[in-house]
This record gives structure tokens, sequence and C-alpha cells, in this order.
């Protein structure tokens, strides 16, 4: 018979609205009894969902998240207060507990297990099971003949969650005795008493650069996140050791679903925790657990500083090509205006050879002028006037313009755009890439992501591209056209170290990003690593630690500035001059040598 008062009695207990049930064998029978325990339980405002076993291969994580997200809220996350009742009546039926533990969704619920009568131990055991964290799991063993049963749980004293004892008993007469809820959850956890949590942590600049010593054990010589992770310790009473994973890797998926570096050594349970700039993403999220952000940055990319213009066509640079072309087609119409004018009245003045005129005109730009005939005729006066009008404006706007052309540095158009990044990405003009281990490579080794998708493919199209630290990320794209993606804070410490000046951020957000803690999936001590981190946020101590640690660099690193836009010229700002000089010169050489076979031939003619 299932026992329907020790699961409402459980059900009041933990104050469930909705509970998942699930039966070993059809549940249309009303013979087995399990029609009690779903009337039971909706006589107390308890809805239920029930599966038989015959269901139970089949389940899927999307069944099972339309029958809770009505209750949980359209959040598209099975929230971990979800409870599902699992009955079984044999102990042969490990296989299928571990099939569900299997599924990622599941590792978020509440289990309760209803067992058949084993031996009475004090120490259940579920060694055979690879469970996430057995905080999430809760069994109820029948004792004796009398109804008795036995409620096993996580003991508070084992936050590792590393064995299931017994936490209390239920009878029909007294209920829950003690009336304490079998998950550690539940409880209170804001005091380690001292325990020791083993820490993953990377020695990567800036979050922390860790000290080797002569027995093999690290500790932290420096770093932003210090305070962070000293301050978790001495609020929650507990001490740490740290140990760094082989790869030095933040932590990707691999094809096998196994993890790499220090998320792979909080998923494996060979750390407790791990402190070192981690970025929550909703692929870590289904292997550990995270904390409440304590940091809120964007993912952009960074290039080098743009290049000084060249200054070798500045003669040119005061005007755009419009009005160079303008200038061009103004000095024709008015010579050939002038020339016509002379055929006109040339009865009065010698007509004026057009090559003449155009040295007239010419001369009129530079403000040298010259000797022409026409001048007692009005048309041409006026003509000359508001030629020789537009002749002052030119060359006034030259000169200015061309002197701050050449004194002041201008630089060249930065890419400062996502839509700039990819546009010359597909020109083939630049290459982009991440940090290798880092929650970015992931992304971008997805071709068919939305925003990372051209992105991936040109860094997959050179195996450097993948850097193996950030320092090298940058430094490449100092040397070449390559734009690195990172979170902008971590970006920004680094250029410090290499010179802020030299690199340009773009402006434009690739997406947010936020940092949080990893925790082993389920763990009881969550909630009191988010309280002491919302109290560390609120106060201002992470803009504090990493102001600090800014200042402290740029003390320590010797930033090369000019305080002076205005310069002397050099002769790069002068070479165009030069290089019209010669151009004529040799221009002129080339005429007199036409003109004296010309004259040579006339002679003899």
């Amino acid at each position: 018979m299932i026992p329907t008062k020790v699961v409402v009695d459980l059900a009041q207990l933990l104050l469930i609205r909705h509970v998942t049930l699930l039966f070993p064998r059809n549940i249309n029978t009303e013979a087995n009894g399990y029609d009690t325990v779903t009337s039971g339980l909706h006589n107390t405002g308890v809805t239920t969902t029930l599966y038989a076993s015959e269901d139970m291969p089949n389940l899927t994580e999307s069944m099972l998240r339309s029958q809770l997200l009505p209750y949980e809220g359209p959040t598209g996350y099975v929230s971990s207060k979800s409870f599902v009742f699992l009955f079984l009546e044999s102990n042969k039926e490990q296989s299928l507990l571990q099939s569900l533990f299997d599924i990622p969704c599941f590792q978020n619920l509440r289990w309760i297990l209803l067992m058949p009568n084993y031996n009475r131990t004090e120490t259940f055991p579920l060694t055979d099971l690879n469970i996430s964290c057995l905080c999430s799991v809760a069994v109820i063993q029948r004792v004796n003949k009398d109804t008795q049963y036995s409620i096993y749980g996580v003991p508070k004293t084992k936050y590792r969650c590393t064995e299931i004892r017994l936490k209390g008993h239920w009878t029909p007469q007294k209920g829950f005795s003690p009336r304490l809820s079998p998950f550690i959850g539940d409880e209170n956890w804001d005091d380690f008493k001292e325990e020791i949590l083993v820490v993953s942590i990377v020695s990567y600049y800036p979050s922390f650069l860790l000290e080797t010593h002569s027995n093999g054990t690290l500790t932290p010589k420096y770093g932003l996140e210090i305070g962070l992770l000293d301050t978790l310790a001495r609020k929650l009473n507990f001490s740490y050791v740290i140990k760094s994973p082989k790869d030095n890797e933040w932590g990707t998926r691999l094809s096998n679903q196994s993890w790499t570096g220090m998320i792979g050594m909080v998923h494996r349970k060979e750390a407790d925790i791990a402190v070192d700039s981690i970025a929550v993403t909703e692929e870590r999220q289904e292997a550990v657990d995270f904390t409440l952000p304590y940091v809120y940055d964007s993912v952009r990319f960074v290039t080098s500083a743009p290049k000084t213009k060249e200054r070798t066509l500045a003669i040119i640079r005061p005007f755009s090509w419009q009005v160079w072309l303008g200038i061009c087609l103004s000095v024709f119409v008015a010579t050939s205006v002038i020339t016509f004018t002379s055929v006109i009245v040339n009865t009065r003045s010698k007509c004026n050879h057009w090559a003449d005129t155009l040295w007239y005109v010419m001369g009129c730009l530079v403000a040298q002028g010259g000797k022409i005939s026409l001048y007692n005729y009005c048309s041409v006066r006026v003509f000359l006037a508001i030629w020789w009008f537009f002749a002052v404006i030119f060359s006034v706007s030259y000169g200015g313009t061309l002197m701050s052309h050449m004194t002041i540095l201008t630089r060249e158009q930065p890419i400062d755009t996502v839509y700039t990044l990819r546009t010359e990405i597909l020109k083939g003009q630049y290459s982009c890439g991440v940090l290798k281990g880092g929650f970015l490579n992931q992304r971008l080794m997805d071709p068919n992501d939305p925003v990372y998708g051209v992105l991936g493919k040109a860094a997959q199209t050179d195996s450097r591209n993948i850097v193996e630290t950030d320092s090298l990320g940058l430094l490449r794209a100092l040397k070449s056209n390559y734009a690195f993606l990172s979170t902008l804070e971590w970006m920004q410490f680094l250029a410090i170290k290499i010179g802020e000046d030299k690199f340009h951020f773009a402006r434009d957000s690739l997406e947010s990003a936020t940092l949080g803690i990893p925790l082993q999936k389920g763990c009881p001590y969550k909630e009191s690593f988010n309280k002491v981190i919302i109290r560390i946020v609120e106060s201002g101590l992470i803009q504090k630690w990493t102001e600090e640690v800014k200042e402290d660099l740029r003390r320590n690193v010797t930033i090369h500035t000019s305080d002076d836009t205005v310069r002397s010229l050099e002769l790069d700002d002068l070479l165009s001059a030069f290089y019209c000089l010669i151009i004529g010169h040799s221009l002129s050489i080339v005429l007199l040598g036409a003109e004296l076979v010309y004259w040579k031939f006339m002679s003899r003619k």
C-alpha cells in the first residue's frame, strides 16, 4: 500500500503547491492504491502531474518543462523548488534513476524517493548513482510493519554532499520527528565552522597571480579578486586551498560532454568553487551552479589604435577630390571665356593665345596675377573681378587648411562597430579571434550563431587566431589587422601594461557578460554566498578593488603621450611639395627637349 499520509504530510511540511508523481507501473488501476495518493494531495490543494513507468524511459526534458513551467512562470527554466516524488518498489531500479538524473533539467529539481523496505542502517547508500549533488535528493524508507518511515537526507555538517544520513522519522501518530526539512538547502548555512574549501584558480593577470611554493602549494600573491575571495572566506568562516586545472582554461564543453578548465574541476567535484572572472553562460549552467553576478560587463573587440594618416599627399588634403575637380573645371571655363572674348574683339586687341590666358588664370589662384589685354571692356572687368574674388577665397582657404594638416596629426577612421568589422572580415582585410578555453571560444566555433557566425568562420581560417593568453591577443592586434574579442574591463586592464594609447576599444558591444562564482551543482551554500556577494556589490567594494589595481598599474607603467597636438613641420609634411617640384622640373626638361627639336626643325624648313 502506498504511504498516502506520509506523502501528504511531507508536502505540507515543504509547502509544496505542485508535485510530479512517477509511479513504477500502470497508474490506471485502483488496486495499487496510487489514486489515494493523488486524491490525498488534491484535498490539501496540491496539484499533481502523473507518469507511469511505461512513460519513464520516454520522459524528456521538454515534457517535464511543459508540465512544470505553468506553475513556475514563463521563464524557460525549471525552478529548483520543483518537486518530484518517485515511487520505487524494488532496489533494482537504479538504472531508471540514473537515466533520469542524467538529464540536465532534472538536476535542478528536488527528488523525493520512496524506497522499498531495506535493512535499517544509519547511512543510506546511493553510491552506485552518479548524482551531481545529493542535496537535491531525499529518501523515505519504510522501516517496520508499524508503518514507521525513516527520512534520509544530507546532514548539515557535510557541505560537500557526499553521503546521505538518517535525519528523522515519520509515524502516522506523531508525523515527522524532528520537523526538519530533508533538504539541506532549506537550512541556514552562514558558518562553515572553519571548513577548508578547494578553490579552482588559474594564475592569470589581472584576476590572480599565484605563487608556487617548494611543497607544491599555491597562494594568491596579487590580483583583482583576492579581496572577493578573502571577504567570502571571512564572512562565511572558511579557509581555502588553491588548485589549478592542468590545461589552465576557464572551461568549455567537449564533444563527449565533459568539461575543461575550472568549470570541469567544479563539475567533477575536484573543487568546491572557482573564482577567476568566470562568465556565466547557459552551457555552463548545465554543468555547475553560479552565484549572483558580481560584475556586469560587455563583450567588445579591440584593434590597434588608428594609424596616423600618410602626410606624403598633405598638399592635396585641404580639399576633397570634388573641390579639386571643381577648381580644374573653373580654370578651364575661365580660360576659354577670356580667350573667346579676345577672338570676338580682335579688331581692337591682339588675340590672346589660350596658353597665355591659362597662365594668367592660374596666376590669379596663387595671388600672382599677370598682364592681359581687354581691360577696357566692362564685361571682361566684371568677369575678372569675380574670378579674382574666387581666387582669394581659394588661396586663403587652402593656405589655412594646409597648415593645419601639416602641423596637427590626423588619424585614420577606426573600426568601431560590429557591422564594420564584419564588412572588413568579409573583404578579407581583417581577422578576429578569442582566448582559448574561454566562454567566447565555444560561441565563436558555432557557425550558426546569429552574432558570432561570420566572426567564427574568420577565426577558424587560422589556428593562430585562438590565442593562449589575452596578452597575446592584444599584441597580435598591434602587429596586424586583427580584432581580439573579450570582455571590455578585462582588456582594459591588460592594455594598461602595454599602453592604453596603442589600442582602440570598439564602442559597439556584441553582448553583455556577467561574472559569477561557479559552485557544484545543487550545493547547499549557494544562498549564503549570494547574501555576501550582494553586500559586497552594494557597498561598492568591487569598484574600489578595481580602481586600486588600475591605479597601481598606472604607477608602474610609463605612458608616453604628447600634451601638444601642434608640432613642428617635418620632411614628411613637405614631401609632397618636393614631389611636385621634381615632377615639374622633369616635365620642363622634357618640354625643353621637345621645343629644341621643334625649333631646329623649323629653322631647317
